[in-house]
Formats: C-alpha cells, sequence, structure tokens
C-alpha cells in the first residue's frame, strides 16, 4: 500500500522523463520462475470465492470473481486454463440480486431486487430441507461443464465441511457435484480427492458471519466453537497436503466482521438521531432460545380460543444501550470507536426511531412465524400476546425496543471480535507450519475499512461509494475482487519468490450508478 501523494510525485516525475528522450521501456515478464505449478490452480471458498455479490449468484458476478482474475494473471506467466462453473447465459440472472436504480428526494438509495431465474431450479425435496441453510428445500440444475476448478460455495463454513448429506443441504453445492454424491460425499472429501498443482483457501468467514449479520441472536445463529474449528481446518489443510505430490497454495484469514459496510453505514446516522433527541440511551430486546418455548405456549392458549398468560417480551431481557457506544470512525485515528453496531437490514426501520411504530416488530413476528410454520390466521392474537406497546417511542422506550437481530451489543461484538481472532490464529500457524503463503485480508480489509490506497486505487468501506463491496454490505465488487486478487497475487510472489504481475484494479467498477 501506498500513499497517493508518493504515487502521484513517481508519476509526476516519470512524465518528465518521458516528455525528456523516447526510451525503450522493458515490461518484467510474469513468470513463476520454477518455484510454483500453476497447471492445474483449484480455489476453495465460500461466497466471496464463488463471486456472490449484491445479495446473489448471478453470471456477471462469477466472472469477476478473485479466483477467475488471479488465474488470469497466472495464465499470463504460464499457467494453465481454469473453468469456473458459470451459469449459462439463459441463467444469467442466478439467484437474483440487489440493484441500485435510483435516489430518494432525500438521497436514501432505492433498491431493487433482480429476481432468481427460474430455470437455476431443479425442484424439491425433503433431503434438502434444512431449517437455517434452506428452508425451501430446493436444489439447482447442475453445472453441466467438467473440470470445475473454483469450490467456492456460498453459505459453506468449517462446520459444514465433513457433513455427509451437504450436497442436499446447500444447493450451491449441490450443483458441483453428481446428484448419486450428495448424500455421501462431504465437501472435504471432494477437496482431498482433487489432484491440484496450486490452491488457495479462503474460509472460515461464515462460521462468525451468520452470528453476528443476526446481531448475535443465537436463536437464528451462532459461531463454531474456536476448538471445533481449529481441529476441523488442520485436518483439512493436512488432507489437501496429504499426497505424492504435495500442491503449494495460499490461505487466507479472516476479516473483523465489524468492518464492513453491514456494519459502519447505519449506526453514526443513529447516534446523530439521539443526540437531537437528547436522548443519552435507547433500548434493545435479547432474543433467546427461550422465544420458541413463549411462542409455543402462546400458540397453545390461542387455540384453546384462550389470551395467553405470557409474552413474546420479558422485560428482564430489554437492556439500556449508551448512545455514546454506538461505533463511529474516528476522524483523527481513523478508527471506529465504540463496541455497538447496527446491521445494514435496520435502514428501512431508521426512520421510525423515536416514533410510535411497530413495523420492525411486525415485520419480526411474520418471519418468526413462517420460519417455525405457524399459522398467519393466528398473526393478530400473536401480536395481542406479544407484551408490545408500540404506542411508545421506537427504540426509546422500553415496551417498545429494538429487536436485536438488528444490533450487535456490547458483549456480543467481543464474541465476535474474539472467535476472529481465534479463527485467524489457527489459519496463520498452519500456514507456517505447512509453508503455505498467507494472506492477511484481516488486515487489508482493515486498511479499507479507515481508507486507503492499493496500488494507487482509492478504496474504502463507504456503502455505494466506497468502491469495494457490493449493495449487500460484505460481499465485493468486481474492483473489490480486483484488489482482493491482488493481495492474493502478492502474497504468493513474497512467500514463492514468483513474479506475477498484479491487476490494475481501477479497470474493474465498483457499484454500478444509474
Amino acid at each position: 500500500m501506498k500513499s497517493f501523494i508518493k504515487n502521484s510525485a513517481v508519476l509526476f516525475s516519470g512524465i518528465l522523463l518521458l516528455a525528456a528522450c523516447d526510451p525503450k521501456i522493458d515490461a518484467p515478464t510474469p513468470t513463476a520462475d520454477g518455484n510454483i505449478d500453476m497447471t492445474k490452480y483449484i480455489a476453495i471458498g465460500n461466497s466471496l470465492t464463488a463471486g456472490y455479490a449484491s445479495n446473489g449468484l448471478f453470471l456477471e458476478g462469477q466472472k469477476v470473481a478473485y479466483p477467475i482474475l488471479i488465474a488470469q494473471q497466472f495464465k499470463l506467466a504460464g499457467g494453465g486454463a481454469f473453468t469456473a462453473p458459470l451459469f449459462t447465459e439463459d441463467q444469467k440472472d442466478g439467484t437474483g440480486y440487489l440493484k441500485l436504480t435510483g435516489f430518494s428526494p432525500f438521497g436514501t438509495p432505492i433498491l431493487s431486487s433482480v429476481p432468481l431465474t427460474p430455470n437455476i431450479i431443479g425442484g424439491k425435496t425433503a433431503e434438502a430441507y434444512d431449517i437455517n441453510s434452506n428452508p425451501d428445500s430446493v436444489f439447482f440444475k447442475p453445472f453441466e461443464g467438467t473440470g470445475n476448478q473454483n469450490w467456492g460455495v456460498p453459505g459453506i463454513k468449517i462446520a459444514d465441511i465433513n457433513k455427509p448429506n451437504y450436497g442436499w443441504l446447500n444447493p450451491y453445492y449441490g450443483r458441483l457435484i453428481a446428484k448419486e454424491e450428495k448424500s455421501t460425499l462431504t465437501y472435504a472429501q471432494k477437496m482431498t480427492s482433487l489432484d491440484p498443482t496450486f490452491f488457495s483457501c479462503w474460509l472460515g468467514n461464515n462460521d462468525v458471519l451468520g452470528y453476528s449479520t443476526s446481531g448475535g441472536a443465537e436463536i437464528l445463529a451462532n459461531v463454531t466453537p474456536p476448538a471445533e474449528f481449529d481441529l476441523a481446518y488442520r485436518n483439512f489443510i493436512n488432507g489437501m497436503l496429504l499426497k505424492p505430490n504435495p500442491p503449494k497454495g495460499v490461505l487466507s484469514n479472516i476479516p473483523d466482521v465489524t468492518s464492513i459496510p453491514f456494519f459502519t453505514t447505519v449506526g453514526p446516522s443513529i447516534k446523530m438521531k439521539l443526540q437531537k433527541a437528547e436522548k443519552t440511551q435507547f433500548f434493545e430486546y435479547d432474543f433467546t432460545n427461550e422465544l420458541l418455548v413463549k411462542v409455543a405456549t402462546i400458540v397453545a392458549f390461542i387455540s384453546q380460543g384462550q389470551l395467553s398468560p405470557v409474552s413474546i417480551i420479558d422485560p428482564t431481557k430489554v437492556t439500556a444501550l449508551p448512545r455514546s457506544g454506538i461505533s463511529t470512525l474516528n476522524s483523527v485515528t481513523k478508527k471506529w470507536d465504540g463496541d455497538i453496531y447496527f446491521t445494514l437490514t435496520f435502514s428501512p426501520y431508521v426512520g421510525q426511531l423515536d416514533s410510535a411504530r411497530g413495523t420492525a416488530w411486525r415485520d419480526i413476528i411474520k418471519t418468526l412465524m413462517k420460519r417455525y410454520g405457524l399459522p398467519s390466521v393466528l398473526e393478530p392474537k400473536i401480536w395481542e400476546a406479544s407484551g408490545l406497546d408500540t404506542t411508545k417511542p421506537f427504540g426509546f422506550d422500553a415496551k417498545n425496543p429494538i429487536p436485536d437481530v438488528f444490533i450487535l451489543n456490547p458483549t456480543e461484538t467481543a464474541k465476535a471480535k474474539a472467535t476472529v481472532d481465534a479463527f485467524n490464529r489457527t489459519i496463520e500457524s498452519i500456514a507456517t507450519q505447512k509453508g503455505l503463503a498467507f494472506v492477511n485480508a484481516n488486515e487489508f480489509l482493515g486498511e479499507i475499512t479507515k481508507g486507503s490506497y492499493f496500488d494507487a486505487i482509492s478504496a474504502n468501506a463507504s456503502f455505494l461509494s466506497g468502491g469495494v463491496f457490493s449493495l449487500d454490505g460484505v460481499h465485493l465488487t468486481p474492483r473489490g475482487n480486483a484488489i482482493g486478487a491482488n493481495e492474493f497475487i502478492k502474497a504468493i510472489n513474497k512467500k514463492y519468490g514468483t513474479k506475477i504481475t498484479v491487476l490494475n484494479a481501477g479497470q474493474y467498477k465498483g457499484v454500478s450508478f444509474p
């Protein structure tokens, strides 16, 4: 990373030299120098590896996934072809995605949803049902190509790589393997059965991300225990190298989840709103597994024509949080101060704070009812028995608190950060032990959060304008993928002494504006 001022000075002096004479410039030849064999490169990872962006997997995003960009540079240095499991042209919208269509009179971005392409769906089966990863029980049509080398699977966790039926539970993985393998072939078994000459691995993000994006609501998701992560990750990498001719490779650690726009976009405006209202605190409701028992109790009473004696809201689970704890960017240190983060999914409800509104809670109740198969006719009664008072100012009164699916409170933030630190110790230690290249994604994405220059390209974590993150605030734009690919290439060059050229990230777009 270099400062813009330094790069500008170098560029200016170069222009003067070119004006004075007409030299022949010999560009360095990209080469592996025999230190790595790039004949058959495979990429192992999750949604970031697959090219998922703006809340969906679609053809345009797949084409600029960072492994494809790495393979492109490998080929310039003598590497082999790279096959990715792209959707066909008539499946180009894939699972659907978000699109920026304009701005409101107040400058708020207007996002629309491009729908899923129906012909990617192969059908539904009870074998594919999972309440968290696949509640609709769908499976995708298989990738019909051969020799796939991009094994990025959206949603996969280290905790999933040894599940024998994962080909059904995760349709993104299922489309990459044969039907007869879906019930038995684990992701780890598939990867270790391949025979690459070089591999990259960026796994582990989802083992903490789901918990974090759910606001630390353990009823929806939890972190993978670090000891379990350590064992599975080490065994997996050992398996990748347990071959007569072990491949060389590169491992990447995972970023601090609070460094992405999904967590840094909404909080500052809420802090300003609290200051304007002269409020020093706001209220959060903490979901726990007890909620399921409460919902079941409420339904049992309602089915008998009685009003439930229990409510969803338990006063002991409502917590007052300080305004001062909301994380905002310190303009001096360029670091985010505070340990309370609001999720990007809270955006639609920010304008209702301090108003007698209950839209967020109505949406939560609808979601819970759908998740647990409750008939919609029960909704009015469940709402009546909820214990909420939406005549009170939303978020600013204990009777109408903010659901914690939209907030990482200090305890949850500490848990997420400690988990990331533990995972990253595992990843770096095994890279060192096995002599593999190492990418410090936590560090370079942290630099992006503060605002920095990568190969003279300005990059920051601002939603929409930062250039790196897509419309879901989590996944990368084409430019973000190019910057990421360059970090992998730099790590490979440093470890193996290769001279693989980096990409010009400025040639790749950020968010597309209408």
